[in-house]
């Protein structure tokens, strides 16, 4: 018994509706095929050129050790006795926080006393915090002198609060190189600086928690009677990234107060002000929200501190990152606005967690954002007259991209672009085929009642 129009509808509808959900499922499969894939990366940085970008962070000021200053003061590296002079600059100019953007963890050999003198300095200006990197290919050759930086670097680790996967990766502790070890015991802080992760050369996350079991190497040869000895081996802890420590310290946050949850976020225990939860990835990274090209942040020539043109009206207060611009010294970073120093998206990278301006990236929202746009496209589309559906397949991924940027802008949640695009394409091209069914129908039965 052939169905009546109304049954037909209703099957057409439904039709519509179950094969627009299929395809939001098998673009769910492509978004995870592709979640890190130059294709989509591109139409990610592409969204944050479209939406509204945050203004800089006014709390964060860049002095460079630039052209300029090496041209005054002689190419790098510099004796750790300039260090403490922009050290002593800082501190003078009211400098409330001093981020050391720049490497230091071999002795200054060629000036006696140098490195104390900094030690000093550091001590001084109560809080500065220096970086360290993480290499796999360093020399396998531990010396003690490594061996005690890296008995050092224990108090800055954490290893309460700490939740991952088990198939989570972990990081040789070895493998890390921090500073100096009289540098690490004058820090408030150290962490582990911002750089290419290896899958891309452009820097879009910063990595805030480095999962690490604490085990030592052989040392070359034999330890100082004197040296102080491990308290962590063979416990499982995370070293913190540079933008993570900086900003802790900021909201003056205690590593017992700091949650980290690998794969889901690094929460701040504390009250309503200061709380945070910032969403990291299964590696520990958190997406950077920058504030726009280079130039953004307020720069200054580290040659202009010490000679006075860059003082207390604009450093008192803030948050002072020192690095390399010089060309000779430093190689730019790339990133979705184009060439940046380290410092530059050190500084993006404070401010995103200073800010709560959280940019969210995540597979289960993309499933999320692609059955709910499947379950309107099929909602809808029945009803979209025929004439109308060529124009149709051209609107929606318009609209489509404007509702991600809208949503990336307001919330920082990001839409897959080309999976959520291709859905819309895909799903007129249905609606347009059963359509076309329900027009060869319709045409048959013309045809039979004139026979």
């Amino acid at each position: 018994m052939p169905m009546n129009t109304q049954e037909y509808n209703i099957a057409h509808y439904a039709a519509v509706l179950v094969m627009t959900l299929l395809v939001a499922v098998a673009m769910y499969g492509l978004t995870i095929w592709m979640w890190d894939s130059p294709a989509e990366l591109r139409a990610y940085d592409m969204l944050l050129h479209l939406r509204p970008a945050p203004r800089a962070d006014s709390r964060i000021v860049i002095v460079n050790i630039d052209e300029k200053s090496t041209a005054e003061l002689g190419s790098l590296p510099w004796s750790r006795v300039v260090h403490a002079r922009i050290l002593n600059a800082l501190r003078r100019a009211g400098a409330h926080m001093v981020i050391y953007d720049l490497l230091m963890n071999d002795a200054d050999t060629g000036h006696p006393g140098a490195d104390d003198i900094f030690r000093q300095a550091m001590l001084s200006a109560k809080t500065v915090i220096l970086p360290m990197v993480y290499d796999p290919l360093r020399d396998a050759i531990w010396t003690p002198s490594d061996i005690r930086q890296l008995v050092y670097l224990e108090r800055h680790a954490l290893t309460q609060r700490i939740t991952y996967p088990v198939d989570a990766l972990v990081y040789r502790y070895y493998y890390f190189v921090p500073p100096w070890a009289d540098f690490i015991t004058a820090a408030e802080g150290v962490g582990v600086d911002v750089s290419p992760d290896g899958e891309s050369d452009i820097v879009r996350q910063a990595q805030l928690a480095y999962l690490t079991r604490v085990e030592y190497p052989i040392p070359s040869t034999a330890l100082p009677r004197t040296m102080v000895m491990p308290k962590l081996i063979n416990q499982t802890a995370v070293l913190e990234g540079l933008p993570l420590t900086a900003a802790r310290q900021w909201l003056r946050i205690p590593m017992e107060l700091t949650q980290v949850n690998i794969g889901q976020d690094i929460e701040f225990l504390t009250d309503y002000e200061t709380r945070a939860s910032v969403p990291v990835d299964e590696y520990g990274r958190m997406m950077i929200n920058y504030s726009g090209p280079g130039g953004t942040y307020p720069q200054y020539s580290a040659v202009d501190l010490l000679e006075g043109r860059a003082g207390r009206n604009v450093l008192a207060g803030k948050i002072v990152l020192v690095g390399v611009t010089d060309p000779d010294s430093s190689v730019p970073i790339r990133t979705p606005y184009g060439l940046m120093s380290k410092a530059e998206v050190t500084a993006n990278s404070i401010a995103t967690i200073l800010n709560h301006s959280f940019i969210v990236r995540r597979p289960i929202e993309a499933l999320a954002a692609l059955l709910i746009t499947g379950v309107l496209l099929g909602i809808l589309l029945p009803f979209v007259p025929w004439r109308v559906l060529g124009p149709t397949s051209v609107a929606l991924p318009l609209v489509y991209l404007i509702i991600a940027i809208i949503v990336m802008g307001i919330s920082g949640h990001v839409l897959p672009l080309i999976p959520g695009i291709v859905l819309c394409i895909v799903a007129v091209v249905l609606a347009g085929f059963f359509r076309l069914g329900s027009f060869t129908r319709e045409l048959a039965a013309a045809l039979d009642e004139r026979i």
